[in-house]
Order: C-alpha cells, then structure tokens, then sequence
C-alpha cells in the first residue's frame, strides 16, 4: 500500500487501464484513498477512508464520489471529521451500515407505500431497468399513472390483500 502525496493536478490525470481498477493512498491524511475504476471509457473516481476502530476491525467508508465539490480538499476535511467521531468511540462505517439495513426493514404494508418506495428508489437512481437510469420524464409519468389510476382504486389496500383476482376483479369494472 504505497502512499503519495495527492495533489488536485495529480487525481486529474489519473487514469486506470479498462477493466481495472487503482487506488491512490493519501501520504498526508493516513487511511485516504481515491479509487479509480475503468469500464470501457468511463474512469469512475470514488473517495474512501480505512480507519481502525476501537474493537480492531479496519473497515472501509466509501465517503462520495470524486467531482469539483468532492475534491481533495473536501476529501481531507471530511476524513478528519470523521476520525473525531472514531476517536470518541463512534463507527461511521458500521453506523452507515445500521441506518441502510433499518431502511431495508422498514415495512411496507400497503400498495401506496411500496408505490412510494419504487418511485424513491427510481428518483435516486437504485432501481435502474435495462441498467439505465430512467429518465425524469419517465419517473414524472409513472407518478401520474400511479396518481390517476392505480392509487385511487388500491393504493390503500393491504400488499397481502392484493392477488391476481382482486387486480382482475378490478381492471373489468
């Protein structure tokens, strides 16, 4: 794990051979590392911290992805914030982790919520049909179909309540 010392002209010019992916260590800031990933033409650029935490564990913190308003600078303040918390005994990573799978557990018990849940997970880019992000267009139709068909007529039906009859039963009316 070799270290240098990264310079904003250095992480621009950085590029990884396709199909491959490099990480850059901070020499000035212990544990930071930009990730640098190739697919095809794309270089993906990604911030991420190893710090140790009080129990031993070395985890690692994907913290953004690189651009103009995520540069070194915000890479290096935004570590160092984060090593306070460690340093008082917090585990930013495994918090992350708690909060992601409470999400996850949230029930959803009617057809409105899981509605919402989709129409979320499609604005933030998570539910991405033929591995592409839809479009706002898309999203903003699909809200309205939701809003002007479905919504009123089983929106607030229970999930375990909907089969295949009570979908047919009613589409004929």
């Amino acid at each position: 794990m070799a270290t240098q010392k990264l310079t904003d002209k250095a992480i621009l010019a950085a590029k990884a051979a396709p199909s491959t992916r490099i990480e850059l260590w901070d020499e000035m800031t212990p544990g930071l590392c930009l990730r640098i990933s190739a697919a095809g033409d794309k270089q993906k650029k990604v911030w991420v911290w190893r710090y140790r935490a009080l129990d031993g564990r070395q985890p690692r913190m994907t913290l953004a992805a690189y651009s103009e308003r995520r540069g070194l600078k915000w890479a290096r303040a935004e570590v160092e914030d984060l090593r306070v918390q460690v340093r008082k005994g917090k585990d930013p990573a495994g918090d992350t982790l708690k909060l992601k799978a409470a999400a996850k557990a949230q029930p959803l018990k009617t057809f409105n919520d899981l509605a919402d849940a989709f129409i979320s997970a499609s604005e933030k880019g998570h539910w991405k049909p033929r591995r592409k992000q839809k479009r706002p267009t898309t999203i903003a139709t699909e809200i309205a179909v939701l809003r002007r068909n479905v919504r009123p007529i089983i929106g607030k039906l229970r999930l375990e309540q909907i089969e295949r009859s009570t979908i047919s039963r009613f589409s004929t009316a």
